[in-house]
């Protein structure tokens, strides 16, 4: 399917449906602050500004939602449990959260960093699930995110 073709379902599914729509199926979050690297590099601690987009996790008090977090780094247990710990059931919560990780802190785009490792976007791809139900969350949009949709076959929730 093309980009265009699971942008147009992604609407479809969407059209006339409250946001709550999102709340089922699987998100794949890609908090990729993709911007120069040059940028990037002047920004202390840029490594878990990809944490701020674990607000999505709290969706998970929805039983039908599946949620596969990407970093580039790891994610503190704490950080994870601090969100977690405000759904109704953590535990249930938990077992639908993937979290990913690529293992590179360098200031590079999260995006950048997927696409050079096939092996972990089929990861990815895989943890997702049906395609028709899924779609990528990304922090912003650029063709990077474009080229991780395309390899993930999932349309993007975004502009």
């Amino acid at each position: 399917m093309t980009w265009a073709e699971r942008q147009r379902a992604l609407a479809t599914r969407l059209a006339g449906q409250p946001l709550t729509a999102l709340e089922q199926g699987t998100l794949v979050v890609i908090p990729s602050t993709t911007f120069p690297s040059v940028e990037l590099r002047k920004i202390t601690g840029i490594e878990h500004y990809e944490e701020r987009m674990l607000f999505t996790a709290l969706l998970l008090r929805r039983p039908e939602l599946r949620i596969v977090f990407v970093t580039s780094v790891p994610v503190d247990g704490a950080v994870t449990e601090y969100f977690l710990r405000h759904l109704p059931d953590a535990d249930d919560a938990r077992r639908r959260l993937h979290l990913v990780s690529v293992g590179d802190p360098e200031p590079r785009a999260l995006s950048e960093k997927l696409l050079a490792r096939p092996a972990l976007l089929e990861e990815i791809r895989v943890s997702a699930g049906d395609p028709s139900s899924a779609c990528v969350l990304p922090f912003n949009v650029t063709p990077l995110e474009r080229r991780v949709s395309d390899a993930l076959g999932l349309p993007v929730f975004g502009a």
